[in-house]
């Protein structure tokens, strides 16, 4: 940079801010800045490095964020990804790539259910790099929230990005709504012309047109669009084929009026599962009625229980149904209120450490505190210091004020009797963690391709892929997890502590 530059760069800074016109969306960039550095947090401000995306290439990068699995089941690996992803680090150095790097993370946070962020990201995008991925993820996401102005000035906005049959159908649904039926016939007739085949869309499109058949419609949403139109149209709808719906797609019938509230919940409970809506939007689903499903039933059962008799094997019960539904780490937050005033004289030890497990996952420092103590006070009772001694491991994961692991790892394995597999698990994470654990060998190596290209990449790229790994299919190997696990580490430490301790109570540790 010249003398004369550097003079004047403090009055451009200056004068960018004068003339914005100070909505949220900007972003005031330096002269120098890649507009691929844009995001909704600094990495320092999210607890990341930097350096996050330095050390690979952007097609590697590129390739990192289009594999990321389309579900993830754990909210701590949901909750470190969209961290990543709505971070304004600076772009590794290379060729730029298409679509950009941008929009490809636009498109993620979409898929990731992370709505809000999504639509922020993709207004501070600049429109060089704003391509098809972020215009359909916004479009996407506007139809799940039933903001049909918002989408329908982005079918005149798109230009070039809404040539798709997608887009064609889009607008004609929205000049349907404008009472403009003879355009709207030209878009169904161009999107026919682009290889469209969707009866489901074809059928509410006449429904639409020709009010009295909307009485006797029936139809499967297997779309975002679907799901706006059954809304618009205000009439019912079947139990879509639950295999085939994306989270997403389930997250928007959980919130479809039309839809019954069983076929609500059981859409709600697909959509939790997968991180893509928030958890006390099923909560409310499981009280409104007793008309839910049969970990709904569960939940009620426990939540409206009115002694410790009943209140105990109801929450435990509760666990275990939510655990074999793949909603565990997701509602047992929701339980801690039910037993947070009973006397921890009065429940049995072994109870103590399930409520202590629950609080883990929860995160809820308060809770850990309570039944912590409830298991040091049980302690005096034989059976009690088993129960401690059992959960040492699992307090030790969550990064609890324990003695170090060469203290307690005997008496674990004594009162806890895990399995080698899980013994070796617990010692690679504490390890991954920094901790290890003493005369235990952590899981051997994975030698998989999964396994190989996460040790060849570095911080960011091997954060995406440790994510992928961990929630891909097949299921990874408990070798493949530590391995993750201490990569997540290098780049988020608190991040990389939640999910071990969500495999390690996975595995039964």
């Amino acid at each position: 940079m010249s003398r004369n530059s550097r003079l004047l760069a403090p009055f451009l800074v200056v004068a960018a801010l004068v003339f914005s016109n100070g909505a949220a969306a900007q972003t005031v960039r330096f002269l120098d800045t890649n507009p691929e550095q844009v995001g909704l947090a600094q990495p320092y401000e999210a607890g990341l490095p930097d350096g996050l995306w330095q050390g690979t290439t952007p097609q590697r990068l590129a390739a990192a964020i289009a594999g990321l699995p389309p579900r993830i089941s754990s909210p701590a690996q949901h909750s470190m990804l969209v961290n990543l992803l709505r971070v304004a680090a600076a772009p590794p150095p290379g060729d730029s790539v298409t679509p950009s790097l941008a929009s490809l993370r636009v498109a993620a946070l979409a898929r990731l259910g992370a709505e809000q962020d999504a639509l922020d990201l993709a207004e501070r995008v600049d429109q060089s790099l704003a391509d098809q991925p972020l215009w359909d993820a916004q479009a996407t996401v506007g139809l799940l929230r039933n903001d049909l102005a918002g989408v329908c000035t982005l079918t005149a906005q798109s230009g070039e990005n809404g040539t798709s049959a997608f887009w064609q159908r889009l607008r004609a649904f929205c000049h349907l709504l404008r009472g403009q039926e003879e355009e709207a016939m030209v878009a169904v007739m161009l999107a026919d012309e682009l290889g469209a085949d969707d009866p489901t869309f074809n059928a509410m499109f006449l429904a639409r047109q020709f009010p009295q058949r909307a009485t006797t419609l029936s139809v499967t949403p297997s779309t975002p669009l679907h799901v706006a139109m059954l809304r618009a149209l205000n009439v019912p709808m079947i139990a879509p084929k639950w295999p085939d719906a994306s989270p997403t797609l389930a997250a928007g019938i959980a919130r479809l009026p039309t839809a019954g509230l069983e076929l609500r919940t059981a859409a709600a409970e697909r959509a939790v599962a997968a991180n893509v809506l928030p958890a006390d939007l099923l909560v409310q689903l499981y009280l409104a009625t007793e008309l839910t499903t049969p970990l709904g039933v569960a939940y009620r059962q426990a939540a409206f229980a009115s002694s410790p008799a009943q209140q105990l094997p109801a929450l435990d019960a509760f666990w275990s149904a939510a655990a074999a539904a793949d909603l565990y780490a997701q509602l047992a937050p929701f339980t801690l209120a039910n037993i947070a005033g009973l006397d921890r004289a009065a429940v049995p030890p072994d109870f103590a450490a399930k409520a202590l497990r629950a609080a883990v996952i929860a995160g809820d420092v308060g809770s850990i505190g309570v039944w912590q103590g409830a298991l040091r006070a049980a302690a005096f009772q034989p059976v009690g210091t088993d129960a401690r001694d059992a959960s040492y491991a699992i307090q030790a994961l969550v990064g609890e004020e324990v003695p170090p692991p060469h203290i307690w790892w005997g008496a674990w394995r004594k009162a806890a009797k895990p399995s080698n597999a899980q013994a070796a698990l617990a010692a690679g994470m504490l390890q991954a963690l920094g901790s290890p654990a003493p005369d235990t060998k952590p899981p051997q190596a994975d030698r998989s391709a999964a396994g190989r290209a996460l040790a060849a990449a570095s911080m960011g790229e091997a954060a995406l892929l440790a994510i992928s790994a961990l929630s891909g299919s097949p299921p990874p190997s408990d070798g493949l997890k530590v391995q993750a696990v201490e990569a997540l580490a290098q780049v988020d430490p608190a991040g990389a502590r939640a999910i071990a301790v969500e495999l390690a109570l996975a595995a039964g540790i």
